[in-house]
């Protein structure tokens, strides 16, 4: 994703049943009627990568929660998406403590924490907004913290910063594997995955397929995007393509290459209410996971609202 794109409160589905034949393993079942829900980092009302957020998630019943996983130069997994110094914005660093200045920040003038030891990362405190919020003190957490004690409780839509060995390691450790759904933004990284762990679920976004707050139709350069992206994703053997929103017709592309679509949007760039029940499934994607959860229910039906305990595997009726 573009880095000066707004990642704050983001949801993702992927509506389940209208697609088949999803892996490339020898033997799978049809696709259980579900809508897949992700919730982007757990969802709205606390900072993103907490275990509080993740237990958030998992009251609130959806299928899993984005992490965004990095590592430290001494191979430590820690959880962290990398923030703008905004002390106005929601979802914003607010500030990062008297040892950070604005000469850290990366060429998109965000804080990453990239390139540093464990020692050092773990000693970083901040402060960041969430809507109304301000929540002082955090800190980051390693991976291990959430890989553990969420175990068969929720799944983990992770967003990885490229292939790392520790996170084989780390899913070795915990036997983790059917409750990762793996996503990546490069299709060298999905193959290379794919190959090393081919019973995990992995999937690629697709590039140049935007979501537009005013309701636009796509244009013209968007389908051409998302056929090409199609096209290469096929190539590889993916089964799973995320975009930044969902359409009847980009739904219908998707379904006919035998793809799910999985769309992403921002909360914060859409109408909630009532509007999502009227408007249809089109539009049941684009807010927070409790509505997104209450949409899903009043249009579709209670039978395609996310199981609790459901692995990434059960969803997708892996066999193999």
């Amino acid at each position: 994703m573009n880095p000066t794109s707004r990642r704050t409160f983001l949801t993702t589905a992927a509506a389940l049943p209208f697609a088949s034949n999803l892996l490339a393993a020898p033997k799978t079942q049809p696709l259980l009627p579900r809508i897949f829900v992700s919730a982007h980092r757990g969802g709205a009302g606390f900072p993103d990568n907490t275990p509080e957020l993740i237990e958030s998630s998992v009251k609130l019943g959806v299928s899993a929660a984005e992490l965004d996983v990095t590592v430290s130069t001494d191979n430590r997994l820690f959880l962290f998406h990398p923030y703008h110094w905004s002390p106005d914005k929601p979802g914003e660093i607010v500030d990062i403590g008297p040892t950070w200045t604005k000469k850290d920040l990366d060429k998109w003038g965000r804080i990453t924490l990239r390139g540093l030891p464990w020692s050092k990362v773990k000693e970083v405190r901040y402060s960041v907004r969430v809507g109304d919020k301000v929540f002082a003190d955090q800190r980051i957490h390693l991976a291990e913290e959430v890989f553990g004690p969420f175990k068969g409780k929720i799944n983990f839509h992770i967003d990885p910063e490229g292939l790392m060995e520790p996170f084989y390691e780390a899913f070795d450790r915990h036997q983790n594997h059917s409750q990762i759904l793996m996503q990546f933004g490069a299709y060298r990284y999905l193959a290379n995955f794919r190959a090393r762990q081919p019973k995990m679920i992995a999937q690629c976004k697709a590039p140049g397929v935007s979501y537009y707050p005013d309701g636009k139709l796509d244009t013209a350069g968007q389908m051409k995007a998302l056929r090409q992206a199609i096209k290469e994703s096929k190539a590889i053997g993916a089964n799973m393509l995320v975009m930044q929103d969902i359409t009847a017709e980009k739904l219908e592309l998707c379904h006919r290459a035998k793809l799910a679509a999985v769309p992403r949007a921002s909360f914060v760039n859409v109408t909630g209410g009532d509007a999502f029940l009227k408007e249809g499934i089109d539009a049941l994607f684009g807010d927070a996971p409790k509505k997104m959860l209450k949409s899903i229910e009043a249009i579709l039906g209670a039978k395609y609202l996310p199981q609790r305990g459901e692995s990434v595997a059960d969803l997708f009726s892996v066999t193999t």
